[in-house]
């Protein structure tokens, strides 16, 4: 482990801690222009950026290497990657992967090793229905996860009731798997580690009515919650993750369900959204994270999709990015353990006239079928390649995660005292937990 990290974790708390005074452990009112706000947002009105860090605090990135060797496709501040974290003079470039080692070494790990746990802090796995092998990484790997989330669940609107929520996705439940999942399993000395069930629960099509209700009527967010506690306790799930984009603007919906949640005896996750440095609004930011870190138990930021998101070909998520988005959000070092960093077990294939997402046995096809060289790009921190499709003529850019690039975040993590949060584990290559 380079000992810089330490120094650029130490640099980035000591400043933003001196840079300005705590803010007030306030719940931001649900005022109507702040809602006005939020249905703009659900409208795709253009918002300015609202910025959540000082000037005093934009010193952060001198400790960036800006390098003479960088690509000028990737010239964004937010790709440049900490140089006194990575940069090594020594590095084996025997080590870098190629092809074939991809090939030969990604369904191998060890059975001894598979419940060791690399990372300080808490390991949240996604699970979704349509990627079954997910399943069976929970149940290979659990010891190396604290709490596991199944996409199981919508909240929509009942459109027969106003201010009424239906609650879908109940029999994707699969209580066996759940038992297997939440087997005692003894992990690198720790004594017996059981993985907490806490499944995801999605607010879907919501309109602006709904968005309003939400934010200003008891009924309706009384209601929605309700459903949660109610499918948890029913479920003997040990707490849930709340996904729903506008909840920076919904603070009584937030602190009802917190208190539901804490009355029940049940773990509290929100999803929270990046900021993407592309000019729009900024939807979550410190003030945010402030007034609610009291109020869950952690918070699921998904830091992937950086390129995509903005219709280009690129990384998924640049380690700049990403430690940006850590440094915009926390403050108190004591307060790091509750963000739960996102980090995508995907990526992407990008031609002139398309953009698909690749997981793991895609990625695997790809490496057999064209050989491709791997370019490490010391920028970003991610590995990408490009072929030619054979029947279309295009040519393809591929950015897909390797253990390389898994292992700088995991480092990267536990320097700055976040956890994570995969999304997700039925996309990725078996060897990758490994390193987890």
């Amino acid at each position: 482990m380079h000992s810089g990290i330490a120094i650029l974790c130490v640099t980035y708390f000591i400043r933003g801690a001196a840079a300005s005074a705590p803010a007030a452990n306030v719940l931001l009112p649900a005022s109507s222009a702040f809602v006005a706000s939020a249905c703009a947002l659900l409208t795709f009105t253009s918002l300015p950026l609202v910025s959540a860090t000082t000037a005093d605090e934009d010193d952060y990135f001198d400790s960036f290497d800006n390098g003479d060797d960088i690509d000028d496709d990737h010239d964004d501040e937010y790709l440049l990657a900490p140089h006194s974290i990575f940069a090594s003079d020594d590095t084996d470039t025997a080590l870098l992967p190629t092809a074939a080692k991809i090939i030969h070494l990604n369904a191998e790990y060890s059975k001894e090793k598979a419940h060791e746990r690399n990372l300080d802090n808490n390991v949240l796995a996604y699970i979704t229905p349509w990627n079954n092998h997910g399943y069976d990484i929970a149940k290979y790997f659990r010891g190396k996860f604290t709490h596991l989330a199944p996409v199981w669940y919508q909240l929509k609107p009942d459109r027969r009731s106003p201010n009424q929520w239906l609650l879908t996705g109940d029999h994707d439940v699969d209580r066996g798997w759940i038992k297997e999942v939440t087997e005692p399993v003894q992990s690198d000395g720790e004594g017996d580690v059981i993985p907490k069930m806490v499944p995801r629960f999605m607010v879907a099509d919501l309109t602006q009515e709904d968005l309003q209700g939400l934010a200003t009527s008891e009924a309706s967010f009384s209601n929605l919650n309700s459903l949660i506690i109610k499918e948890c306790k029913k479920q003997n799930h040990d707490g849930f993750v709340f996904e729903f984009p506008y909840s920076a603007y919904t603070p009584h919906l937030v602190q009802h369900l917190s208190r539901e949640a804490k009355e029940a005896g049940l773990e509290f996750f929100l999803v929270i959204p990046p900021t993407h440095g592309d000019g729009g609004r900024e939807m979550f930011g410190r003030e945010h994270f402030d007034a609610y870190k009291e109020l869950v138990n952690g918070f699921s930021l998904m830091t992937y999709d950086f390129s995509s998101h903005q219709r280009r070909p690129g990384p998924n998520a640049p380690i700049g990015w990403v430690v940006d988005n850590i440094r915009r959000l926390v403050k108190d070092p004591k307060d790091a353990p509750k963000l739960l960093v996102g980090l995508n077990m995907y990526g992407n294939d990008y031609s002139s006239t398309s953009q698909d997402s690749v997981i793991g046995p895609n990625y695997i096809q790809l490496l057999r079928k064209y050989n491709p060289n791997l370019k490490w790009d010391r920028k970003v921190y991610e590995h990408s390649f490009l072929y030619t499709d054979e029947s279309s003529g295009n040519i393809h850019e591929v950015w897909y995660p390797t253990i390389e690039s898994i292992k700088s975040r995991v480092q990267v993590c536990n320097q700055l005292g976040v956890g994570i949060s995969l999304w997700e584990i039925g996309q990725g290559l078996d060897y990758f937990y490994e390193v987890l």
